[in-house]
């Protein structure tokens, strides 16, 4: 299993980042994802 960092930031990041995650699940990689703020949702 990989530990990967998901820094969604803001604009249009938070909705490219959601189907990128999809892609990346689809893969079958067993990954565990640590959501970390930035931006707008950091403050």
């Amino acid at each position: 299993m990989h530990n990967v960092t998901l820094i969604k930031g803001d604009g249009i990041g938070p909705s490219i980042m959601d189907e990128a995650v999809k892609v990346i699940n689809a893969s079958g990689v067993r990954i565990h994802w640590e959501e970390a703020y930035a931006g707008m949702a950091a403050f």
